[in-house]
């Protein structure tokens, strides 16, 4: 009976100490802290109120919406976007894993309404946009969950 439990609990030790790596999926990931952008940029950063319909509308005035679907960007992931940019003023999107034409987008909040959107694409070139919004009445405001 020895004989056999010690096999036994070398095998159940050794098993204990095998490492599983998490990989992150491969499709666009929405983050509410920079990772793409130096973090001092946060520091200009201000809330914005903003709709969902509203970001997926200026990601596709950039053309860039395409290229996220293609990716595997969720329907959720815009309303992350949406609080982190009312919370934090900032948010991002992270498709460097996705092998796509675009590697990390940002969202950036500016005083009295201002959004700046910055992308990277698979060919390094960083392009960017900027807006300046309307408030949303207090209608829209009660849209947004």
């Amino acid at each position: 009976m020895k004989q056999l439990l010690c096999p036994l609990l070398l095998l159940l030790l050794c098993a204990g100490c095998i490492h599983h790596a998490y990989l992150p999926p491969k499709r666009p990931l929405p983050g509410m802290y920079p990772t793409v952008m130096p973090a001092s940029d946060m520091k200009r950063c201000t809330a914005l109120e903003i709709t969902e319909e509203s970001l997926a509308g200026r990601l596709e005035e950039m053309e860039l919406r395409k290229g996220l679907d293609q990716c595997g960007l969720l329907p959720q992931d815009l309303a992350l976007l949406r609080r982190s940019l009312a919370q934090r003023g900032y948010a991002e999107l992270d498709a460097r894993r996705c092998q796509g034409a675009i590697l990390w987008v940002a969202f950036l909040g500016y005083p009295k309404g201002g959004l700046t959107i910055a992308a990277e694409l698979a060919d390094h070139t960083v392009i960017r946009k900027s807006w300046q919004l309307t408030p949303l009445s207090p209608e829209d405001t009660a849209k947004t969950p």
